[in-house]
Protein backbone atom coordinates (compact mmCIF):
# COMPACT_ATOMS: atom_id res chain seq x y z
CA UNK A 1 0.00 0.00 0.00
CA UNK A 2 1.14 3.54 -0.46
CA UNK A 3 1.97 5.57 2.63
CA UNK A 4 -1.55 7.58 2.67
CA UNK A 5 -3.30 4.32 1.83
CA UNK A 6 -1.91 2.46 4.38
CA UNK A 7 -2.66 5.47 6.83
CA UNK A 8 -5.99 5.19 5.73
CA UNK A 9 -6.45 1.83 6.19
CA UNK A 10 -4.72 2.25 10.35
CA UNK A 11 -6.71 4.60 11.16
CA UNK A 12 -10.22 2.60 9.85
CA UNK A 13 -9.18 -0.01 11.22
CA UNK A 14 -8.25 1.31 14.68
CA UNK A 15 -11.68 2.92 14.69
CA UNK A 16 -13.74 -1.03 13.82
CA UNK A 17 -15.14 0.37 11.05
CA UNK A 18 -15.50 -3.03 9.51
CA UNK A 19 -17.81 -4.02 12.52
CA UNK A 20 -19.96 -0.74 10.81
CA UNK A 21 -19.86 -2.59 7.07
CA UNK A 22 -23.49 -2.52 6.26
CA UNK A 23 -24.84 -5.93 5.01
CA UNK A 24 -24.33 -5.51 1.32
CA UNK A 25 -20.81 -4.53 1.94
CA UNK A 26 -20.15 -7.57 4.09
CA UNK A 27 -21.96 -10.02 1.45
CA UNK A 28 -19.57 -8.25 -1.43
CA UNK A 29 -16.35 -8.93 0.57
CA UNK A 30 -17.30 -12.50 1.62
CA UNK A 31 -18.05 -13.00 -2.00
CA UNK A 32 -15.05 -11.40 -3.63
CA UNK A 33 -12.33 -13.72 -1.57
CA UNK A 34 -13.70 -16.95 -4.09
CA UNK A 35 -13.17 -14.12 -7.02
CA UNK A 36 -9.34 -13.10 -5.98
CA UNK A 37 -6.51 -14.50 -7.69
CA UNK A 38 -5.21 -16.13 -4.81
CA UNK A 39 -8.13 -16.57 -2.38
CA UNK A 40 -6.38 -18.51 0.51
CA UNK A 41 -4.01 -15.54 1.39
CA UNK A 42 -7.00 -13.05 1.61
CA UNK A 43 -9.01 -15.26 3.69
CA UNK A 44 -5.48 -15.55 5.54
CA UNK A 45 -4.89 -11.41 6.10
CA UNK A 46 -8.66 -10.92 6.72
CA UNK A 47 -7.99 -13.46 9.75
CA UNK A 48 -5.43 -11.67 10.89
CA UNK A 49 -6.67 -8.46 10.71
CA UNK A 50 -9.51 -9.70 12.64
CA UNK A 51 -12.43 -9.07 9.92
CA UNK A 52 -13.46 -12.60 9.33
CA UNK A 53 -14.45 -12.53 13.09
CA UNK A 54 -17.38 -10.15 11.88
CA UNK A 55 -17.72 -11.25 8.22
CA UNK A 56 -18.76 -15.12 9.11
CA UNK A 57 -16.28 -16.51 12.00
CA UNK A 58 -16.79 -20.04 11.54
CA UNK A 59 -15.26 -19.79 7.92
CA UNK A 60 -11.31 -19.50 8.68
CA UNK A 61 -8.42 -20.95 6.60
CA UNK A 62 -7.71 -24.50 8.29
CA UNK A 63 -11.33 -24.76 6.57
CA UNK A 64 -9.75 -24.90 2.93
CA UNK A 65 -8.29 -27.55 1.06
CA UNK A 66 -4.58 -26.26 0.50
CA UNK A 67 -3.84 -28.75 -1.50
CA UNK A 68 -6.73 -28.60 -3.86
CA UNK A 69 -5.82 -24.86 -4.01
CA UNK A 70 -2.46 -25.97 -5.39
CA UNK A 71 -3.59 -27.85 -7.87
CA UNK A 72 -5.93 -25.91 -8.96
CA UNK A 73 -3.61 -23.09 -9.39
CA UNK A 74 -1.29 -25.53 -11.54
CA UNK A 75 -4.14 -26.33 -13.67
CA UNK A 76 -5.24 -22.48 -14.40
CA UNK A 77 -1.67 -21.83 -15.23
CA UNK A 78 -1.82 -25.18 -18.20
CA UNK A 79 -4.61 -23.54 -19.52
CA UNK A 80 -3.15 -19.92 -19.67
CA UNK A 81 -0.60 -21.85 -21.55
CA UNK A 82 -2.65 -23.10 -23.71
CA UNK A 83 -4.60 -20.23 -24.66
CA UNK A 84 -7.76 -20.85 -22.26
CA UNK A 85 -8.84 -17.82 -19.80
CA UNK A 86 -10.57 -19.86 -17.17
CA UNK A 87 -13.10 -18.06 -14.74
CA UNK A 88 -11.44 -20.50 -11.83
CA UNK A 89 -13.63 -18.62 -8.94
CA UNK A 90 -16.58 -20.81 -8.07
CA UNK A 91 -14.19 -23.85 -8.10
CA UNK A 92 -11.42 -22.02 -5.85
CA UNK A 93 -14.71 -20.89 -3.53
CA UNK A 94 -15.28 -24.23 -3.35
CA UNK A 95 -12.27 -25.37 -2.32
CA UNK A 96 -11.47 -22.15 0.32
CA UNK A 97 -14.70 -24.06 1.92
CA UNK A 98 -14.25 -27.50 1.62
CA UNK A 99 -13.90 -28.09 5.44
CA UNK A 100 -16.98 -26.21 6.14
CA UNK A 101 -19.90 -27.95 7.92
CA UNK A 102 -23.03 -28.41 5.80
CA UNK A 103 -25.14 -25.75 7.88
CA UNK A 104 -21.68 -23.57 7.47
CA UNK A 105 -21.68 -23.80 4.16
CA UNK A 106 -24.98 -22.91 3.68
CA UNK A 107 -25.20 -20.30 5.79
CA UNK A 108 -22.51 -18.76 3.84
CA UNK A 109 -23.97 -19.81 0.56
CA UNK A 110 -26.81 -16.91 1.60
CA UNK A 111 -24.71 -14.10 2.62
CA UNK A 112 -22.98 -14.42 -0.97
CA UNK A 113 -24.58 -11.33 -3.17
CA UNK A 114 -24.92 -12.87 -6.06
CA UNK A 115 -27.15 -15.77 -6.66
CA UNK A 116 -25.73 -16.92 -9.76
CA UNK A 117 -22.39 -17.75 -8.83
CA UNK A 118 -23.60 -19.32 -5.88
CA UNK A 119 -25.58 -21.95 -8.47
CA UNK A 120 -22.59 -22.01 -10.22
CA UNK A 121 -20.53 -22.89 -7.09
CA UNK A 122 -23.31 -25.15 -6.31
CA UNK A 123 -23.40 -27.15 -9.48
CA UNK A 124 -19.44 -27.61 -10.31
CA UNK A 125 -19.99 -31.23 -9.61
CA UNK A 126 -21.96 -31.80 -12.69
CA UNK A 127 -19.81 -28.92 -14.54
CA UNK A 128 -16.38 -31.06 -13.42
CA UNK A 129 -17.58 -33.92 -15.06
CA UNK A 130 -18.26 -32.63 -18.23
CA UNK A 131 -15.08 -30.63 -18.53
CA UNK A 132 -12.53 -33.27 -18.97
CA UNK A 133 -14.33 -34.71 -22.16
CA UNK A 134 -15.07 -31.42 -23.51
CA UNK A 135 -11.50 -30.25 -22.77
CA UNK A 136 -9.64 -33.21 -24.07
CA UNK A 137 -11.29 -33.96 -26.81
CA UNK A 138 -10.63 -30.21 -28.41
CA UNK A 139 -13.70 -28.89 -28.37
CA UNK A 140 -12.77 -26.06 -26.13
CA UNK A 141 -11.10 -23.37 -28.33
CA UNK A 142 -8.38 -22.24 -27.95
CA UNK A 143 -5.31 -19.42 -29.61
CA UNK A 144 -3.36 -22.94 -30.18
CA UNK A 145 -3.60 -27.07 -30.50
CA UNK A 146 -2.44 -28.18 -27.31
CA UNK A 147 -0.04 -30.81 -27.97
CA UNK A 148 -0.49 -34.21 -26.72
CA UNK A 149 1.70 -34.60 -23.35
CA UNK A 150 0.31 -30.54 -23.06
CA UNK A 151 -3.08 -32.46 -22.54
CA UNK A 152 -1.42 -35.14 -20.58
CA UNK A 153 -0.42 -32.99 -18.15
CA UNK A 154 -3.37 -30.57 -17.92
CA UNK A 155 -5.18 -33.90 -17.86
CA UNK A 156 -2.90 -35.10 -14.52
CA UNK A 157 -3.34 -31.68 -13.01
CA UNK A 158 -7.77 -32.02 -13.75
CA UNK A 159 -7.87 -35.63 -11.72
CA UNK A 160 -5.79 -34.64 -8.77
CA UNK A 161 -8.40 -31.58 -7.37
CA UNK A 162 -9.83 -34.50 -5.91
CA UNK A 163 -12.78 -34.27 -7.58
CA UNK A 164 -16.20 -35.97 -5.70
CA UNK A 165 -15.96 -40.02 -6.66
CA UNK A 166 -19.38 -39.35 -8.89
CA UNK A 167 -17.29 -36.93 -11.36
CA UNK A 168 -14.82 -39.51 -11.24
CA UNK A 169 -16.69 -42.14 -12.22
CA UNK A 170 -18.29 -39.72 -14.98
CA UNK A 171 -14.95 -38.28 -16.17
CA UNK A 172 -13.25 -41.58 -16.53
CA UNK A 173 -16.23 -42.81 -18.68
CA UNK A 174 -16.33 -40.17 -20.91
CA UNK A 175 -12.40 -39.96 -21.71
CA UNK A 176 -11.12 -42.12 -24.97
CA UNK A 177 -8.08 -41.05 -24.89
Amino acid sequence: MDPKTRARYLNAKEEGVIEHLSSEARRQELEQIGHEEEGLKVLRAFEAEGWMKVLFPVWTSAKADEAGLAALHDLAVELLLQGVHPDMSAAQMRLLTAKLAGKELAALKKQMLRPGFVEEWSSLDTLAADLPRRFFLNTIPSRRPASSSSRAMIRKRFYGLGLPARSRRSRNASISS
